[in-house]
């Protein structure tokens, strides 16, 4: 058993997140944390948040626009990375926007452009 199971948060930490997770935004709400107000985003299907940090919410706003409100139903990505924090690497959940997918693929066995464009 691990023990984030063991002892389950309300917020998502980067240890849980082992691989990317493309998820719907639910809501985002200001709560106290700690000693500060900060931004937390809950999705469809889950109970935990995430608090947002700095990088985290404009990497949000980019994908969605400033205004918070207008977020619910978006999707992102959230997956794992790495930054600096008092000088160590530590882990961190990185947000980014979720692959489209082609709309009409390629047929079978071709790769796009023409027989010309094959570098030999």
């Amino acid at each position: 058993m691990n023990i984030n199971d063991a002892f389950p948060s309300r917020f998502i930490n980067a240890a849980q997140i082992r691989e990317p997770h493309d998820l719907t935004i639910r809501c985002v709400t200001m709560e106290q944390v700690g000693d500060d107000r900060k931004a937390v985003l809950y999705f469809e299907g889950r109970t935990a948040g995430l608090v947002m940090n700095k990088t985290q919410g404009f990497a949000a706003a980019e994908i969605h626009g400033d205004d918070m409100e207008k977020w619910s139903g978006g999707m992102i990505r959230i997956g794992p990375g790495k930054t600096q924090f008092n000088g160590k690497t530590v882990g961190t959940v990185v947000i980014s926007t979720v692959p489209k997918i082609a709309e009409d693929p390629p047929a079978p066995g071709h790769m796009g452009g023409g027989a010309d464009d094959i570098p030999f």
